[in-house]
Protein backbone atom coordinates (compact mmCIF):
# COMPACT_ATOMS: atom_id res chain seq x y z
CA UNK A 1 0.00 0.00 0.00
CA UNK A 2 1.27 3.47 -0.87
CA UNK A 3 2.35 5.13 2.41
CA UNK A 4 1.26 8.52 1.14
CA UNK A 5 -2.29 7.35 0.47
CA UNK A 6 -3.63 7.82 4.08
CA UNK A 7 -2.29 11.37 4.16
CA UNK A 8 -3.84 12.13 0.79
CA UNK A 9 -7.16 10.71 1.95
CA UNK A 10 -7.12 12.91 5.06
CA UNK A 11 -6.56 16.00 2.93
CA UNK A 12 -9.29 14.94 0.53
CA UNK A 13 -11.64 14.30 3.47
CA UNK A 14 -11.10 17.87 4.67
CA UNK A 15 -11.96 19.13 1.20
CA UNK A 16 -15.06 16.94 1.13
CA UNK A 17 -16.24 18.46 4.39
CA UNK A 18 -15.81 21.93 2.92
CA UNK A 19 -17.88 20.97 -0.09
CA UNK A 20 -20.64 19.25 1.88
CA UNK A 21 -23.84 21.24 2.37
CA UNK A 22 -24.37 22.56 5.87
CA UNK A 23 -27.30 21.16 7.78
CA UNK A 24 -29.05 22.41 10.85
CA UNK A 25 -32.42 23.35 12.20
CA UNK A 26 -33.51 27.00 12.36
CA UNK A 27 -34.11 28.50 15.79
CA UNK A 28 -36.80 30.88 16.97
CA UNK A 29 -35.45 34.11 18.39
CA UNK A 30 -37.58 36.68 20.24
CA UNK A 31 -37.82 40.01 18.46
CA UNK A 32 -39.88 43.17 18.19
CA UNK A 33 -41.33 43.68 14.73
CA UNK A 34 -42.46 47.00 13.28
CA UNK A 35 -44.09 47.72 9.93
CA UNK A 36 -44.36 51.27 8.60
CA UNK A 37 -45.92 52.60 5.43
CA UNK A 38 -44.89 56.06 4.32
CA UNK A 39 -44.93 58.53 1.46
CA UNK A 40 -41.37 59.70 0.94
CA UNK A 41 -40.54 62.80 -1.04
CA UNK A 42 -43.85 64.61 -0.74
CA UNK A 43 -44.37 67.83 1.13
CA UNK A 44 -45.10 67.39 4.84
CA UNK A 45 -48.05 65.03 4.92
CA UNK A 46 -49.12 64.90 8.55
CA UNK A 47 -50.08 67.55 11.08
CA UNK A 48 -50.40 66.38 14.66
CA UNK A 49 -52.42 68.02 17.47
CA UNK A 50 -49.33 69.89 18.65
CA UNK A 51 -48.79 71.46 15.22
CA UNK A 52 -45.65 69.47 14.56
CA UNK A 53 -45.20 69.04 10.82
CA UNK A 54 -43.02 66.13 9.75
CA UNK A 55 -41.47 65.17 6.41
CA UNK A 56 -42.43 61.78 5.06
CA UNK A 57 -44.47 60.79 8.09
CA UNK A 58 -45.64 57.18 8.24
CA UNK A 59 -49.13 56.52 6.93
CA UNK A 60 -49.44 53.67 9.40
CA UNK A 61 -47.27 51.90 11.94
CA UNK A 62 -47.86 48.38 13.24
CA UNK A 63 -45.73 46.96 16.06
CA UNK A 64 -45.73 43.58 17.75
CA UNK A 65 -43.56 41.46 20.02
CA UNK A 66 -42.98 37.99 18.65
CA UNK A 67 -40.23 35.85 17.19
CA UNK A 68 -38.45 35.21 13.92
CA UNK A 69 -36.90 32.06 12.55
CA UNK A 70 -33.12 32.25 12.15
CA UNK A 71 -31.18 29.61 10.22
CA UNK A 72 -27.45 30.45 10.47
CA UNK A 73 -26.46 27.42 8.38
CA UNK A 74 -28.10 28.70 5.21
CA UNK A 75 -28.16 32.36 6.24
CA UNK A 76 -31.90 32.94 6.28
CA UNK A 77 -34.42 34.76 8.50
CA UNK A 78 -38.11 33.92 8.34
CA UNK A 79 -41.16 35.90 9.47
CA UNK A 80 -44.43 34.07 9.96
CA UNK A 81 -47.70 35.18 8.38
CA UNK A 82 -49.82 37.67 10.36
CA UNK A 83 -46.92 38.47 12.68
CA UNK A 84 -48.00 42.09 12.21
CA UNK A 85 -51.66 43.03 11.97
CA UNK A 86 -53.50 46.36 12.06
CA UNK A 87 -57.14 45.87 12.95
CA UNK A 88 -58.27 49.49 13.43
CA UNK A 89 -58.20 51.76 10.36
CA UNK A 90 -55.68 54.61 10.46
CA UNK A 91 -56.39 57.96 8.80
CA UNK A 92 -53.51 60.35 8.07
CA UNK A 93 -54.44 63.91 7.20
CA UNK A 94 -52.38 65.62 4.51
CA UNK A 95 -51.37 69.17 5.41
CA UNK A 96 -49.47 70.14 2.28
CA UNK A 97 -49.78 71.55 -1.21
CA UNK A 98 -50.37 68.15 -2.77
CA UNK A 99 -53.67 67.00 -4.27
CA UNK A 100 -54.18 64.54 -1.44
CA UNK A 101 -56.68 65.33 1.31
CA UNK A 102 -56.12 62.23 3.46
CA UNK A 103 -54.94 58.65 3.36
CA UNK A 104 -56.62 55.69 5.05
CA UNK A 105 -54.97 52.37 5.86
CA UNK A 106 -57.15 49.37 6.78
CA UNK A 107 -56.58 45.72 7.68
CA UNK A 108 -52.83 45.74 7.19
CA UNK A 109 -51.01 42.46 7.71
CA UNK A 110 -48.15 40.42 6.31
CA UNK A 111 -47.76 37.13 4.52
CA UNK A 112 -44.91 34.79 5.48
CA UNK A 113 -41.52 36.07 4.36
CA UNK A 114 -37.91 34.96 4.06
CA UNK A 115 -34.78 37.10 3.88
CA UNK A 116 -31.21 36.18 2.94
CA UNK A 117 -28.17 37.57 1.15
CA UNK A 118 -29.24 38.06 -2.46
CA UNK A 119 -32.84 37.21 -1.54
CA UNK A 120 -34.14 40.30 -3.38
CA UNK A 121 -32.96 39.01 -6.77
CA UNK A 122 -35.88 38.64 -9.20
CA UNK A 123 -33.91 37.92 -12.37
CA UNK A 124 -30.69 36.36 -13.66
CA UNK A 125 -28.95 39.75 -13.76
CA UNK A 126 -29.42 43.07 -12.02
CA UNK A 127 -30.98 45.72 -14.31
CA UNK A 128 -30.35 49.47 -14.02
CA UNK A 129 -32.03 50.85 -10.91
CA UNK A 130 -34.45 52.39 -11.63
CA UNK A 131 -35.03 51.64 -15.31
CA UNK A 132 -37.28 54.64 -16.03
CA UNK A 133 -40.13 56.84 -14.77
CA UNK A 134 -42.81 54.87 -12.98
CA UNK A 135 -40.44 52.14 -11.83
CA UNK A 136 -39.34 50.95 -8.40
CA UNK A 137 -36.27 48.87 -7.62
CA UNK A 138 -33.79 47.63 -5.01
CA UNK A 139 -30.21 46.28 -5.22
CA UNK A 140 -30.12 42.51 -5.59
CA UNK A 141 -26.77 41.80 -3.93
CA UNK A 142 -27.56 42.94 -0.39
CA UNK A 143 -29.48 41.14 2.35
CA UNK A 144 -33.17 41.11 1.38
CA UNK A 145 -36.08 38.94 0.33
CA UNK A 146 -39.81 38.74 -0.22
CA UNK A 147 -42.72 39.20 2.17
CA UNK A 148 -46.10 40.14 0.78
CA UNK A 149 -48.45 42.59 2.49
CA UNK A 150 -52.23 42.56 2.64
CA UNK A 151 -54.71 45.32 3.34
CA UNK A 152 -55.76 48.50 1.56
CA UNK A 153 -54.48 52.06 1.38
CA UNK A 154 -57.00 54.60 0.11
CA UNK A 155 -55.66 57.87 -1.30
CA UNK A 156 -58.29 60.62 -1.14
CA UNK A 157 -57.59 63.02 -4.02
CA UNK A 158 -59.03 66.54 -3.74
CA UNK A 159 -59.58 67.98 -7.27
CA UNK A 160 -61.89 65.30 -8.64
CA UNK A 161 -63.03 64.00 -5.24
CA UNK A 162 -61.92 60.47 -6.02
CA UNK A 163 -60.67 57.71 -3.74
CA UNK A 164 -57.86 55.56 -5.13
CA UNK A 165 -57.87 52.14 -3.44
CA UNK A 166 -54.49 50.39 -3.46
CA UNK A 167 -55.01 46.76 -2.43
CA UNK A 168 -51.50 45.80 -1.36
CA UNK A 169 -51.79 42.16 -2.40
CA UNK A 170 -52.97 43.05 -5.92
CA UNK A 171 -50.05 45.45 -6.35
CA UNK A 172 -47.38 42.87 -5.37
CA UNK A 173 -46.18 45.02 -2.47
CA UNK A 174 -43.19 43.36 -0.81
CA UNK A 175 -43.02 40.64 -3.47
CA UNK A 176 -41.83 42.47 -6.55
CA UNK A 177 -43.41 42.66 -9.96
CA UNK A 178 -45.21 45.02 -12.30
CA UNK A 179 -48.50 45.05 -14.13
CA UNK A 180 -51.96 46.56 -14.38
CA UNK A 181 -54.56 46.37 -11.65
CA UNK A 182 -57.80 44.78 -12.84
CA UNK A 183 -60.22 46.20 -10.26
CA UNK A 184 -59.11 49.82 -10.60
CA UNK A 185 -57.42 51.53 -13.59
CA UNK A 186 -53.85 51.64 -12.34
CA UNK A 187 -50.40 50.39 -13.28
CA UNK A 188 -47.81 49.47 -10.69
CA UNK A 189 -44.20 48.50 -10.20
CA UNK A 190 -43.08 46.92 -6.91
CA UNK A 191 -39.76 45.57 -5.64
CA UNK A 192 -38.71 43.05 -2.96
CA UNK A 193 -37.26 44.05 0.43
CA UNK A 194 -33.65 45.14 0.97
CA UNK A 195 -31.37 46.58 3.63
CA UNK A 196 -29.93 48.68 0.79
CA UNK A 197 -31.61 51.60 -0.92
CA UNK A 198 -35.10 51.33 -2.37
CA UNK A 199 -35.79 53.75 -5.21
CA UNK A 200 -38.76 55.04 -7.19
CA UNK A 201 -38.44 57.31 -10.25
CA UNK A 202 -41.03 60.02 -10.91
CA UNK A 203 -41.64 62.10 -14.02
CA UNK A 204 -41.62 65.85 -13.29
CA UNK A 205 -43.87 68.49 -14.85
CA UNK A 206 -40.82 70.03 -16.54
CA UNK A 207 -40.16 66.84 -18.48
CA UNK A 208 -37.37 65.56 -16.30
CA UNK A 209 -37.22 62.86 -13.64
CA UNK A 210 -36.84 62.79 -9.88
CA UNK A 211 -35.67 59.85 -7.78
CA UNK A 212 -37.22 59.24 -4.39
CA UNK A 213 -35.40 56.84 -2.10
CA UNK A 214 -35.27 55.35 1.36
CA UNK A 215 -32.55 53.14 2.80
CA UNK A 216 -32.52 50.12 5.09
CA UNK A 217 -29.90 49.36 7.70
CA UNK A 218 -28.23 46.55 9.62
CA UNK A 219 -27.01 47.30 13.15
CA UNK A 220 -25.63 45.22 15.99
CA UNK A 221 -29.14 44.41 17.27
CA UNK A 222 -31.59 45.16 14.47
CA UNK A 223 -32.37 44.90 10.77
CA UNK A 224 -34.41 47.45 8.84
CA UNK A 225 -35.62 46.41 5.39
CA UNK A 226 -37.38 48.68 2.90
CA UNK A 227 -39.45 48.10 -0.22
CA UNK A 228 -40.56 50.72 -2.78
CA UNK A 229 -43.82 50.73 -4.75
CA UNK A 230 -44.85 52.99 -7.61
CA UNK A 231 -48.54 53.35 -8.53
CA UNK A 232 -49.78 55.38 -11.51
CA UNK A 233 -53.50 56.05 -11.88
CA UNK A 234 -55.81 58.77 -13.19
CA UNK A 235 -52.85 61.05 -13.87
CA UNK A 236 -51.52 60.65 -10.32
CA UNK A 237 -48.08 59.35 -9.37
CA UNK A 238 -48.20 57.63 -5.99
CA UNK A 239 -44.81 56.30 -4.90
CA UNK A 240 -44.73 54.95 -1.38
CA UNK A 241 -42.47 52.83 0.76
CA UNK A 242 -42.88 50.10 3.34
CA UNK A 243 -40.35 49.55 6.10
CA UNK A 244 -39.92 46.41 8.22
CA UNK A 245 -37.80 46.58 11.37
CA UNK A 246 -36.66 43.46 13.25
CA UNK A 247 -35.07 44.18 16.64
CA UNK A 248 -33.67 41.12 18.40
CA UNK A 249 -34.52 41.09 22.10
CA UNK A 250 -32.55 38.08 23.36
CA UNK A 251 -29.23 39.90 23.67
CA UNK A 252 -27.53 37.76 21.02
CA UNK A 253 -27.44 40.51 18.44
CA UNK A 254 -28.02 40.48 14.70
CA UNK A 255 -26.91 37.31 12.85
CA UNK A 256 -23.57 37.90 11.18
CA UNK A 257 -24.81 36.81 7.75
CA UNK A 258 -27.17 39.81 7.56
CA UNK A 259 -24.12 42.04 7.07
CA UNK A 260 -22.94 40.10 4.00
CA UNK A 261 -23.39 40.88 0.31
CA UNK A 262 -23.02 38.80 -2.83
CA UNK A 263 -19.47 39.16 -4.24
CA UNK A 264 -19.07 41.46 -7.20
CA UNK A 265 -18.80 39.63 -10.59
CA UNK A 266 -15.03 40.20 -10.78
CA UNK A 267 -14.47 38.64 -7.35
CA UNK A 268 -16.85 35.83 -8.19
CA UNK A 269 -14.71 34.95 -11.22
CA UNK A 270 -11.70 34.60 -8.90
CA UNK A 271 -13.61 32.41 -6.42
CA UNK A 272 -15.11 29.99 -8.93
CA UNK A 273 -11.84 28.15 -9.77
CA UNK A 274 -11.18 27.59 -6.04
CA UNK A 275 -14.68 26.21 -5.58
CA UNK A 276 -14.15 23.88 -8.52
CA UNK A 277 -10.91 22.55 -6.99
CA UNK A 278 -12.70 21.83 -3.70
CA UNK A 279 -15.53 20.03 -5.47
CA UNK A 280 -13.11 17.93 -7.51
CA UNK A 281 -11.18 16.95 -4.36
CA UNK A 282 -14.43 15.91 -2.69
CA UNK A 283 -15.37 13.66 -5.62
CA UNK A 284 -11.88 12.11 -5.62
CA UNK A 285 -12.14 11.31 -1.89
CA UNK A 286 -15.51 9.64 -2.31
CA UNK A 287 -14.19 7.56 -5.21
CA UNK A 288 -10.83 6.45 -3.76
CA UNK A 289 -10.94 6.75 0.01
CA UNK A 290 -14.50 6.05 1.21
Amino acid sequence: MDASRPIACVLLAIAALAAAPAEGAPVLRPATLELRLSLVGLDPIFYDPYSYVCYGCPLATVQAAGSVSVDPMIGRIGVSAAALTLGTPVVAGVDSTTALASITATRLSNLSGTFSVGGAAIGPSEPPCPVGPGSACVPQTAFGGVMGLTGTIRFHVVPNVVVIPVVLGNFQVGLGGSGTNTTFPASFDAAPWTVGQGRALLATTSGGTQTEATTGQVTASSIRLVTPVFVSTLGNQLPFFAELSITFSDGLGTPAFAFDTIPEPALLVLLLPAAAVVATAARTWRRNCS
